[in-house]
């Protein structure tokens, strides 16, 4: 017995146009639920990578990997004579790198642009946290420091990917550490000098005296915090 395929479901059926990842294969088409050899296929590509067949181009459908974006055309015969045709648009996009710049360190109040400049058209940009920024979606946002901005250090995040999402997201981080010189207020002695190092042992300090007791700071002009005794009344910077 021998069945045949009627030409009401003879399609040259691609799939609908996408993006893939440079180096990904992918499969054309579809493999039909009723076969008729009768029924011809043949993929021939209109522009691109002439390369791109993995396997046989004769086939429903074929692996394809090409290297840039490529237009497939599918022909199918029917017994009848009858030709079918339909193209397919498959993009090509590069993997993307995330670069959120060098770790920085501020002074209260200091501006800086973060990131590196863009690296194109249909890239999407976010970082993470928002605040303080000029834009969480832009290449290279600035940051934007206030004199409240507290001590301390804050770590931006930022993911790319391309607008197609074919690619997977890449992901870098920076650090910016925030400093301020804080004596302390004026006061009466013997107490500590200075404020609480948040940084993790991250910045150096370097204390001196203006006037006053020149010997009381001993050897702890390094110490974020010295220890004063002063036997006058005596200005630290």
């Amino acid at each position: 017995v021998v069945k045949s395929v009627p030409a009401s479901v003879i399609d040259a059926y691609t799939g609908a146009d996408r993006a893939i990842c440079a180096g990904e294969t992918l499969r054309l088409g579809h493999t039909p639920f009723l076969t008729d050899p009768a029924i011809t296929y043949q993929w021939t590509i209109i522009s691109g990578d002439a390369g791109a067949f993995v396997n046989s181009s004769n086939v429903p459908a074929p692996l394809v990997a090409p290297d840039v974006t490529t237009v497939f055309q599918l022909e199918v015969e029917g017994p009848d004579g009858c030709i079918f045709q339909k193209n397919v648009t498959i993009s090509v996009d590069l993997p993307v790198q995330a670069d959120a710049g060098p770790d920085l360190v501020l002074c209260q109040g200091e501006t800086a642009i973060l990131g590196t400049p863009s690296a194109g058209a249909g890239i999407i940009y976010s970082w993470l946290p928002r605040f303080e920024l000029s834009g969480f979606d832009q290449a290279q946002p600035e940051y934007l420091a206030t004199n409240s901005s507290e001590c301390g250090r804050v770590t931006y995040i930022l993911s790319v990917q391309n607008e197609s999402g074919a690619c997977p997201v890449s992901v870098d981080a920076v650090n910016i550490d925030i400093i301020s010189a804080d004596a302390g207020p004026y006061a009466w002695g013997p107490r500590q000098i200075g404020t609480e190092d948040h940084s993790f042992g991250r910045f150096s300090y370097q204390w001196e005296v203006v006037s006053g007791d020149f010997s009381s700071l001993g050897a702890q002009a390094n110490l974020p915090q010295p220890f004063v005794n002063p036997n006058a009344p005596t200005i630290y910077r």
